[in-house]
């Protein structure tokens, strides 16, 4: 992207920074107070959805996969969030911050709406802890709150490009991925865990353990009589009391106002250009019927449709790994192995973004992506292979030798997959945030977020509704 600068103008527009100039750039204290607060706020939007991944798992033996590929709808918003994003960027009470307008009501919404589904008994009820599962009442459910998120996050990804220096920036993606992945995994981790029965045996089991070693005289309850730790409304109970007293700490957080935007500047694409001479982009005249608009103007330029149509099809050839999880619990899998596992990916979750972004800068967004694909492309073929193999080795009982060698592939194959999805994922908004305009941020970055949404969301859910018909 290049620019062009007339003299007029009062407010000078800065250029991207160069690789030396980024260098000389220190990092200070409230540049690290930014960087944690932008992972709360991740981590926040990352809960609700780990306990709505979670319920698939709960569901699987009482649930068709037609009833899961429309909970797998419920994150529709995020796929078409464009549709009121730019209303996030000129809708705003300017006392309390451009951002924080719509990230405390929204996030104080999604905790109550956690305490809502904990009031006697709800979640478990729909989820058919002692009858069918109520798939409709989920979807509607876990679709409101997702909308919540979704707008939730249009308002952080504006607010990462305002929050932090330019040369910290392109670490918006880090923040973004390993908030998110990790508030994901505390949520799904902490629900498989201690939802299951399996799980607090052995977790009973092993106090008994500890305590013997101490000299302790501990009897544990006889493995009949042990139910699971918590339920599901228990559990979003807890966790809508703690997004309610982030909110509040947010509050307090201030925030930096916008530059004004200059009538005169021009931005240069390598197929097109728009020219922010157009009163759609001038501070005092844009409305939100005008930043739609300059959006159509973005949609139609050529590099960006290229872009679109890679976002939207990209996935396509990975939608069988959808239920390929469901079908290893089918198959004989515990449903807390995938909780056991999460242990080991939390810290990679969280070491292997800043890697990722080193190679980024090194070797570009586009690149990094690429060869995430093609190993994306090897953990599929490997999971199906992996599907067959746990049908064989689950028809009877194994020694221990061979029951650590199958669960070794198994923890190998969670690690690797996981390592492919963050660099695909880092590499995406890596790019999103390169050629975002801050002062539309919010509405640039989602509307190539959505394209990316939307090219995930359509296969997965078609390889849900095509189980069944297929076998």
């Amino acid at each position: 992207m290049a620019y062009k600068y007339s003299d007029q103008g009062s407010v000078p527009f800065n250029p991207p920074l160069m690789d030396e100039e980024v260098e000389n750039q220190e990092i200070t204290k409230q540049d690290v107070y930014s960087i944690l607060l932008l992972l709360l706020l991740y981590v926040i939007q990352g809960i609700p959805i780990g306990i709505r991944n979670a319920i698939p798992l709960v569901i699987h033996d009482r649930a068709s996969y037609s009833s899961i590929a429309l909970l797998s709808l419920t994150s529709l918003p995020y796929a078409l969030k464009l549709l009121w994003a730019p209303i996030l960027d000129f809708v705003y009470i300017q006392r309390l911050g451009k951002r924080k307008t719509w990230i405390i009501p929204t996030q104080f919404l999604c905790g109550l709406f956690l305490l809502y589904g904990s009031i006697d008994g709800k979640l478990d009820n729909w989820i058919g802890q002692d009858e069918t599962v109520d798939t409709a009442t989920l979807f509607i459910y876990f679709f409101i709150i997702y909308f919540l998120l979704a707008t939730q996050d249009i308002a952080v990804d504006g607010w990462a490009l305002t929050m932090l220096p330019p040369h910290l920036r392109i670490h918006s993606s880090t923040c973004n991925s390993a908030g998110q992945s990790l508030g994901i995994n505390i949520a799904f981790m902490g629900f498989i865990t201690l939802n299951s029965r399996d799980s607090c045996i052995r977790l009973y089991h092993f106090w008994n353990k500890i305590c013997s070693l101490f000299g302790i005289n501990y009897i544990p309850p006889d493995d009949n009589s042990i139910v699971p730790l918590v339920t599901l409304s228990g559990f979003c109970r807890f966790f809508g009391i703690i997004i309610i007293l982030c909110t509040i700490c947010v509050f307090f957080k201030r925030e930096l106002d916008d530059k004004p935007i200059l009538r005169d500047e021009v931005i240069e694409l390598e197929f097109g250009t728009i020219s922010q001479q157009d009163p759609y982009i001038n501070e005092k005249n844009t409305q939100v019927l005008q930043s739609y608009k300059t959006l159509m103007k973005i949609i139609f330029l050529k590099p960006v449709r290229i872009m679109a149509f890679l976002l939207l099809t990209k996935k396509i050839f990975f939608s069988p790994e959808e239920p390929a999880d469901l079908k290893l619990l089918g198959n004989g899998l515990p449903k807390d192995m995938f909780a056991l596992a999460r242990p080991i990916l939390v810290p990679i979750e969280i070491i292997f973004p800043p890697i990722i972004s080193i190679y980024i800068n090194q070797y570009g967004a586009s690149s990094v992506m690429l060869r995430g694909l093609y190993a994306h492309l090897l953990e599929l073929i490997a999971s199906t292979v992996f599907i067959v193999i746990t049908g064989i080795y689950y028809k009877e009982e194994r020694g221990r030798i061979l029951r650590l060698l199958y669960y070794g592939v198994f923890i190998s194959m969670l690690v690797f997959r996981q390592i492919v999805k963050m660099v695909i994922n880092v590499a995406d908004v890596a790019w999103f945030a390169t050629v975002s305009d801050p002062k539309i941020g919010g509405t640039y970055m989602t509307l190539l977020n959505t394209f990316s949404n939307i090219g995930y969301l359509w296969p997965s859910s078609l390889a849900f509704l095509l189980v069944d018909p297929l076998g």
